[in-house]
């Protein structure tokens, strides 16, 4: 039964359809402010000089901002659930990175970390990166947030 459907029956006394009417709205306003927290925080995500990327627990991208698509040529579109270590690094630093990842999975630290990422066009650019384990609500690791940036010659 749908809130419209409830607030029209006629056995539903009127103070209860005014409860139901507060709350809907105060639900209302709360999924809004939500909203444009998280519109904020995709802005700033994006506006950010820096390299943002969120890797799955198996090393699958999740997303990564505008600054990281900049400088790859390549899109979150076109990458999203791909292996982070074969679409983005050269061969020669595939196995290095990926077990500082598994070290991140396991919550080691492992901040400064460097090594390049291949652009769509071949170029390597060199990147230091800061990452750290994501974990759910119940404390399972379900990822990595890398922040980096280039370090320039």
């Amino acid at each position: 039964m749908g809130i419209e459907e409830l607030l029209s029956r006629d056995d539903l006394p009127e103070d209860a359809k005014s409860i139901i009417r507060r709350e809907l709205h105060t639900r209302q306003e709360t999924e809004e402010k939500l909203r444009r927290e998280r519109d904020r925080a995709e802005d700033l995500i994006n506006a950010a000089p820096v390299v943002i990327l969120v890797l799955d627990s198996a090393g699958r991208i999740v997303r990564f901002n505008r600054h990281l698509e900049e400088l790859s040529g390549r899109t979150p579109a076109e990458t999203r659930g791909e292996d982070w270590f074969t679409t983005f690094l050269p061969e020669r630093d595939q196995l290095r990175v990926r077990r500082v990842f598994l070290q991140v999975v396991k919550n080691m630290p492992t901040n400064g970390t460097v090594n390049s990422i291949t652009t769509r066009d071949g170029r390597e650019i060199e990147i230091k990166w800061y990452n750290r384990t994501l974990r759910d609500g119940q404390g399972n690791t379900i990822g990595v947030l890398s922040v980096g940036h280039e370090v320039l010659g």
